[in-house]
């Protein structure tokens, strides 16, 4: 999930529903990288 006006609330929410992992604002690119390779892993 990507989303520019969330929240720890929203993220918590959206994992619930089964939304993969969350990465808040301010990330680095390293942190997108990581969680791709493990949503391929888990497929």
């Amino acid at each position: 999930m990507m989303s520019a006006h969330g929240t720890l609330d929203t993220a918590v929410e959206a994992m619930k529903i089964g939304v993969y992992d969350y990465i808040s604002k301010l990330f680095k690119p390293d942190e997108v990288l990581l969680a791709l390779k493990k949503a391929e892993e888990r497929d």
